[in-house]
């Protein structure tokens, strides 16, 4: 495998007992206090605006292959996926966004931030305060797989609108989801009850000689 591969692979796989959990703590944004990861999440909205490819995890998040790795700038889609997001966080008791400060623009975008009436705190070290935001009744709008396996509760945020806005067959948007017994196609049909006669196989008609 590639790189590449290998990097997508490690963020869309995780043990099924992992995925069942973090999709369990997952709750609605409306009346929740919502910590938001922000370089996380507007990263992968801003990936997806551009094209880029997306990945739909087996614990139902929605990742992408770019990283932020000490430096961000604003892009083309920056100020849309602002607008986006602070959009779909309207519903929320209370919003708090946490930012990385020692990667380069963080106040930029905390600026940016401020100016749609957000709540921005720049944290030296952004993840231990997710952490305790979470431990303190906090929902955590993240991907960040460590960090959601740290927290009790957490919302999605980009992931719906990263999805929503690339069509069904873009084939830079890649399904790994695995299926649940809810999942698209319904609940799992139920097992015979215990006793109960099961229907006969189907009856195959006698084959028709071969002619010669």
């Amino acid at each position: 495998l590639t790189r590449r591969q290998r990097v997508a692979i490690g963020r869309a796989a995780c043990a099924p007992a992992t995925a069942a959990r973090r999709r369990a703590q997952t709750g609605p944004v409306a009346g929740a206090r919502v910590a938001v990861d922000g370089f996380n999440q507007l990263v992968h909205l801003e990936a997806a605006l551009a094209g880029a490819a997306l990945l739909h995890c087996v614990d139902g998040r929605s990742r992408d292959l770019a990283s932020v790795h000490g430096t961000w700038r604003s892009v083309a889609g920056t100020e849309a996926a602002l607008d986006q997001l602070v959009a779909a966080l309207a519903p929320a008791a209370a919003v708090c966004w946490v930012l990385d400060r020692p990667v380069s623009n963080s106040g930029r975008l905390a600026a940016l931030l401020r100016a749609r009436g957000q709540e921005v705190v720049l944290e030296n070290a952004a993840d231990r305060a997710l952490a305790a935001l979470g431990a303190a009744g906090w929902s955590l709008a993240t991907a960040d797989g460590p960090l959601l396996d740290r927290v009790g509760a957490s919302v999605e945020l980009a992931g719906p609108l990263a999805r929503a806005c690339r069509p069904a067959d873009d084939p830079l948007v890649v399904d790994l989801r695995l299926p649940t017994p809810e999942g698209p196609a319904g609940p799992a049909p139920a097992p015979p009850a215990t006793g109960a006669p099961h229907a006969p196989p189907p009856q195959r008609p006698p084959p028709t000689p071969l002619s010669h």
